[in-house]
């Protein structure tokens, strides 16, 4: 099974390859520095004027990767954070990712809304962990988060004379390090820092976002008339609540057992309650073909296809097999029918289930458009198949079945961006076989699924030309063997 490795993960990697010829590439803190964050303290550093001189870290950029630590209490919605790593601000730490890796809620990733004035430091959380964190439980605190304040200072380069307090292990840095909106950000015992030397970290991050965008990987994408049928959008916007569910939300296509696309529908409804798609126009004359894989955890759920336009069920079908499975049928509009929506909705009190793809297409219709946010180009398009329906398993419920090869055809308009695909008129639900683009990743606990020293490799290539620039003026012949490594 493939396996996501985080933005964290590359930065140290890259940092592990492009600076490799340096004896200290990570290092963690073992004292408390300045309040104000212009001290980094490494015990190891410690060499005394005999073993190390004070400008031995000259030109080097300070990157605070993250605090990790093992915590000394919790709460529901609390951490309280290690003894000694120093008294933080009130809240400086807000609106940063915390992840529990080990003992108990291990596992847990929350976002910091407040942490205390005081050693140890207790920080809140936006939402309950699954269990209460105590002594067992260790932490990492990455200051990268989707709603982190523009005002974080996570680099810092060490001053050109005198950083390095040989007999402590101080270095002093400026600026100096800032959490949330500019507030200064100690850096306490636990503080996890990567040595830059002669370049800056943007550089790394920027190569490996530059790399991942350049990236491809194959895809299964739903031909369908449904807005956010293929379920990509990061959110449920198209997906309206009906009644009111206990969980519409979309989750990673792994947590349930259906084997296409990068997300799924996750619904924990009651009967009658769930999500409804945005409203398709529909002709009198068309048929109508619908078809849902459909993960059930508990109780039952129903897939409908509902005419909008009288508010009534054309047709409904009820799944209570607890294994993955297909929900396929046809079915005619009505005669005073204009619009109709798929819905997605529990059967029963304490229903759950995963959803994803939804398929509608019409046996009167060829051509439909393709979501250009998941098909960039048309020749990202190198194929189709049709979905084939397995061993009957219910009323219009079907095990699932196997891929088969179909005809494809794409047309592009760029004025509009508008994408086309052509297909066969078929009774089964039909998948491009595409490629996409792998996604840049914005956050330190961003993942991918692209290979880690593919990755690497890659951004060591724009590393490698931006040393050859940046040398070439100087040192050319140096410049030159940086050329011949990026090639």
């Amino acid at each position: 099974m493939p396996v996501s490795v985080t933005r964290d993960a590359l930065i140290l990697a890259l940092a592990q390859e492009a600076l490799a010829e340096h004896d200290i590439i990570d290092l963690t803190t073992d004292s408390a520095g300045a309040a104000d964050g212009t001290t980094v303290v490494f015990g190891a550093l410690a060499h005394g004027s005999t073993g190390i001189t004070t400008t031995a870290f000259h030109d080097t950029y300070m990157h605070l990767r993250r605090f990790t630590g093992l915590a000394t209490n919790g709460g529901a919605s609390t951490i309280t954070l290690r003894t000694s790593m120093g008294t933080l601000a009130a809240d400086v730490l807000k609106y940063f990712t915390i992840k529990i890796t080990a003992g108990t809620s291990s596992g847990d990733t929350r976002t910091i809304s407040a942490n205390s004035n005081a050693d140890p430091s207790i920080v809140t959380v936006s939402s309950a962990f699954t269990a209460t964190p105590d002594t067992t439980s260790f932490y990492e605190i990455y200051p990268s988060g989707s709603t982190a304040s523009s005002q974080i200072i996570r680099t810092a380069k060490a001053l050109s004379t005198g950083s390095l307090a040989v007999s402590t292990g101080a270095i002093t840095v400026a600026p100096g390090f800032n959490g949330d909106l500019g507030a200064n950000m100690l850096m306490g015992i636990g503080s996890e820092m990567l040595f830059y030397q002669g370049e800056h970290a943007n550089l790394h991050i920027n190569s490996i976002n530059r790399l991942l965008r350049n990236m491809r990987y194959p895809a299964y994408l739903p031909v369908t008339m449904i807005t956010d049928g293929d379920m990509e959008d990061t959110g449920v916007t198209n997906w309206a609540a009906v009644g009111s569910p206990t969980t519409r939300e979309k989750s990673d296509t792994t947590d349930s057992g259906l084997p296409f696309g990068r997300q799924v529908l996750h619904i924990a409804a009651g009967d009658g309650v769930g999500a409804t798609s945005n409203a398709v126009s529909v002709d009198e004359g068309e048929n109508l073909y619908v078809a849902v894989p459909i993960d059930l955890v508990s109780g039952s759920a129903d897939v409908i296809l509902y005419d909008s336009t009288n508010s009534t069920a054309l047709k409904t079908v009820n799944v209570t097999e607890l294994n993955p499975c297909m929900v396929l049928f046809q079915q005619a509009p009505g005669s005073s029918t204009a619009n109709v929506t798929v819905r997605l909705l529990g059967s029963e009190a304490s229903s759950e289930f995963y959803a994803g793809p939804v398929f509608l297409w019409s046996d009167q219709r060829s051509r439909y458009a393709a979501d250009t946010s998941s098909l960039e180009r048309g020749r990202d398009i190198k194929g189709a198949v049709t979905l084939r329906p397995g061993q009957s398993i219910e009323s219009d419920v079907y095990q699932i079945g196997k891929l088969e090869e179909t005809t494809i055809s794409h047309e592009r308009d760029d004025r509009a961006n508008l994408l086309s695909v052509v297909i066969p008129n078929s009774s089964y639900p039909t998948l491009i076989q595409g490629e996409r683009r792998y996604t840049e990743l914005s956050y330190d606990t961003s993942a991918t699924f692209a290979e880690r020293d593919m990755v690497v490799q890659g951004a060591m290539y724009y590393i490698e030309m931006a040393r050859y620039r940046r040398l070439l003026s100087g040192n050319p012949a140096l410049a030159g063997g940086h050329r011949s490594l990026a090639r």
